[in-house]
Protein backbone atom coordinates (compact mmCIF):
# COMPACT_ATOMS: atom_id res chain seq x y z
CA UNK A 1 0.00 0.00 0.00
CA UNK A 2 1.15 3.39 -1.09
CA UNK A 3 2.07 5.84 1.82
CA UNK A 4 -0.64 8.46 0.12
CA UNK A 5 -3.44 5.53 -0.01
CA UNK A 6 -2.84 4.98 3.75
CA UNK A 7 -2.60 8.42 4.54
CA UNK A 8 -6.47 8.99 2.41
CA UNK A 9 -7.23 5.90 4.77
CA UNK A 10 -6.46 7.09 7.74
CA UNK A 11 -7.88 10.39 6.94
CA UNK A 12 -11.14 8.50 6.34
CA UNK A 13 -11.33 6.34 9.17
CA UNK A 14 -10.28 9.21 11.51
CA UNK A 15 -13.24 11.55 10.26
CA UNK A 16 -15.67 8.41 10.38
CA UNK A 17 -14.35 7.37 13.92
CA UNK A 18 -14.42 10.76 15.27
CA UNK A 19 -18.38 11.51 15.26
CA UNK A 20 -19.32 8.29 16.52
CA UNK A 21 -20.84 7.35 19.34
CA UNK A 22 -20.26 4.02 19.56
CA UNK A 23 -17.29 1.70 18.25
CA UNK A 24 -16.42 -2.01 18.71
CA UNK A 25 -13.28 -4.12 17.79
CA UNK A 26 -13.81 -7.32 16.40
CA UNK A 27 -11.40 -10.17 16.21
CA UNK A 28 -12.97 -12.19 12.74
CA UNK A 29 -10.29 -14.98 12.88
CA UNK A 30 -12.34 -18.13 11.18
CA UNK A 31 -15.18 -16.06 9.54
CA UNK A 32 -15.62 -16.81 6.07
CA UNK A 33 -16.08 -14.25 3.25
CA UNK A 34 -19.56 -15.28 3.13
CA UNK A 35 -19.63 -15.13 7.42
CA UNK A 36 -18.58 -11.74 6.63
CA UNK A 37 -20.91 -10.77 4.21
CA UNK A 38 -23.26 -12.05 6.79
CA UNK A 39 -22.55 -9.72 9.23
CA UNK A 40 -21.75 -6.87 6.97
CA UNK A 41 -25.14 -7.11 6.03
CA UNK A 42 -26.69 -7.93 9.55
CA UNK A 43 -24.84 -4.14 10.30
CA UNK A 44 -25.70 -2.24 7.81
CA UNK A 45 -29.75 -3.41 8.85
CA UNK A 46 -28.77 -1.60 11.83
CA UNK A 47 -27.17 1.50 10.26
CA UNK A 48 -24.30 0.54 11.80
CA UNK A 49 -20.70 0.52 9.82
CA UNK A 50 -18.32 -2.36 9.96
CA UNK A 51 -14.11 -2.03 8.57
CA UNK A 52 -11.95 -4.43 8.51
CA UNK A 53 -8.75 -2.47 8.40
CA UNK A 54 -4.88 -3.14 9.14
CA UNK A 55 -3.76 -2.46 12.56
CA UNK A 56 -1.22 0.18 11.47
CA UNK A 57 -4.15 2.54 9.86
CA UNK A 58 -6.26 1.96 13.15
CA UNK A 59 -3.58 3.15 15.36
CA UNK A 60 -2.74 6.41 13.64
CA UNK A 61 -6.33 7.02 13.11
CA UNK A 62 -6.82 6.66 16.83
CA UNK A 63 -3.81 8.65 17.67
CA UNK A 64 -4.88 11.27 15.81
CA UNK A 65 -8.21 11.45 17.52
CA UNK A 66 -6.34 11.19 20.59
CA UNK A 67 -8.00 7.77 21.83
CA UNK A 68 -4.83 5.96 22.58
CA UNK A 69 -6.33 4.03 25.29
CA UNK A 70 -8.33 1.87 22.59
CA UNK A 71 -4.92 0.99 21.22
CA UNK A 72 -4.82 -2.33 23.23
CA UNK A 73 -7.87 -3.75 21.02
CA UNK A 74 -5.79 -3.51 17.26
CA UNK A 75 -3.79 -7.42 17.93
CA UNK A 76 -4.51 -9.72 15.45
CA UNK A 77 -7.15 -9.31 12.80
CA UNK A 78 -9.57 -6.59 13.39
CA UNK A 79 -12.57 -5.64 12.65
CA UNK A 80 -13.80 -2.01 13.30
CA UNK A 81 -17.62 -1.41 13.85
CA UNK A 82 -19.05 2.01 14.72
CA UNK A 83 -22.49 3.46 15.09
CA UNK A 84 -23.71 7.52 14.90
CA UNK A 85 -26.88 6.73 16.75
CA UNK A 86 -27.80 3.72 19.23
CA UNK A 87 -24.26 2.67 20.98
CA UNK A 88 -25.84 -0.30 22.19
CA UNK A 89 -27.22 -1.48 18.65
CA UNK A 90 -23.89 -3.10 17.42
CA UNK A 91 -23.55 -5.28 20.60
CA UNK A 92 -27.09 -6.69 19.85
CA UNK A 93 -25.97 -7.71 16.54
CA UNK A 94 -22.92 -8.75 17.24
CA UNK A 95 -24.44 -11.02 20.20
CA UNK A 96 -27.26 -12.43 17.38
CA UNK A 97 -24.17 -13.08 14.86
CA UNK A 98 -22.70 -14.84 17.71
CA UNK A 99 -25.50 -17.47 18.16
CA UNK A 100 -24.55 -18.93 14.54
CA UNK A 101 -20.83 -18.17 14.00
CA UNK A 102 -17.79 -17.77 16.30
CA UNK A 103 -17.00 -14.03 16.43
CA UNK A 104 -14.59 -12.56 19.72
CA UNK A 105 -15.16 -9.35 20.82
CA UNK A 106 -11.84 -7.09 22.01
CA UNK A 107 -13.86 -4.45 23.35
CA UNK A 108 -15.20 -0.83 23.07
CA UNK A 109 -15.79 2.61 23.07
CA UNK A 110 -18.95 3.92 23.94
CA UNK A 111 -19.64 7.61 24.48
CA UNK A 112 -16.31 8.04 25.87
CA UNK A 113 -15.89 5.18 28.23
CA UNK A 114 -13.74 1.94 27.80
CA UNK A 115 -15.73 -1.15 27.81
CA UNK A 116 -14.47 -4.81 28.22
CA UNK A 117 -15.92 -7.74 25.78
CA UNK A 118 -17.39 -8.93 29.44
CA UNK A 119 -19.92 -5.38 29.49
CA UNK A 120 -20.19 -5.75 26.08
CA UNK A 121 -21.58 -8.89 26.37
CA UNK A 122 -24.08 -7.43 29.28
CA UNK A 123 -25.09 -4.73 26.93
CA UNK A 124 -26.36 -7.22 24.56
CA UNK A 125 -28.92 -8.57 26.87
CA UNK A 126 -30.51 -5.35 27.96
CA UNK A 127 -33.63 -4.02 26.61
CA UNK A 128 -34.50 -1.30 24.37
CA UNK A 129 -34.40 1.97 25.79
CA UNK A 130 -38.01 2.74 24.88
CA UNK A 131 -38.63 -0.51 27.33
CA UNK A 132 -36.06 0.51 29.93
CA UNK A 133 -37.91 4.03 30.10
CA UNK A 134 -41.41 2.35 30.71
CA UNK A 135 -39.83 0.20 33.29
CA UNK A 136 -38.59 3.46 34.85
CA UNK A 137 -41.64 5.52 34.21
CA UNK A 138 -43.77 2.41 35.85
CA UNK A 139 -41.39 2.48 38.95
CA UNK A 140 -41.89 6.17 39.41
CA UNK A 141 -45.34 6.31 39.09
CA UNK A 142 -45.64 2.88 41.94
CA UNK A 143 -43.89 4.63 44.32
CA UNK A 144 -45.53 7.86 44.08
CA UNK A 145 -49.11 6.19 44.78
CA UNK A 146 -47.30 3.72 47.56
CA UNK A 147 -46.67 7.38 49.38
CA UNK A 148 -49.63 8.83 48.74
CA UNK A 149 -51.08 5.94 50.10
CA UNK A 150 -48.80 6.00 53.22
CA UNK A 151 -49.64 9.83 53.53
CA UNK A 152 -53.51 9.19 53.26
CA UNK A 153 -53.61 6.28 56.05
CA UNK A 154 -52.99 8.48 58.78
CA UNK A 155 -55.62 11.18 58.24
CA UNK A 156 -58.05 8.01 57.10
CA UNK A 157 -57.68 6.62 60.43
CA UNK A 158 -58.68 10.63 62.05
CA UNK A 159 -61.19 11.22 60.11
CA UNK A 160 -62.29 7.47 61.15
CA UNK A 161 -61.72 8.11 64.77
CA UNK A 162 -63.84 11.95 64.36
CA UNK A 163 -66.69 10.10 62.70
CA UNK A 164 -66.76 7.70 65.55
CA UNK A 165 -66.82 10.00 68.13
CA UNK A 166 -69.36 12.30 66.58
CA UNK A 167 -71.91 9.12 66.18
CA UNK A 168 -71.05 8.41 69.86
CA UNK A 169 -72.31 11.78 71.13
Amino acid sequence: MKKEEKQRLIEILGKELESATGIYFLDFTGLSAQDMRSLRTAMRKGNIKIRVVKNIVAKFALEKLKLNNLLCFLDGPTAISYVYENPILPSKVINDFSKEKEIRVKGGFIEGSLISSEEIKELALLPNREVLLQKLLFSLSNSLYTLLNTLRSPLQGFVGVLDQISKRS
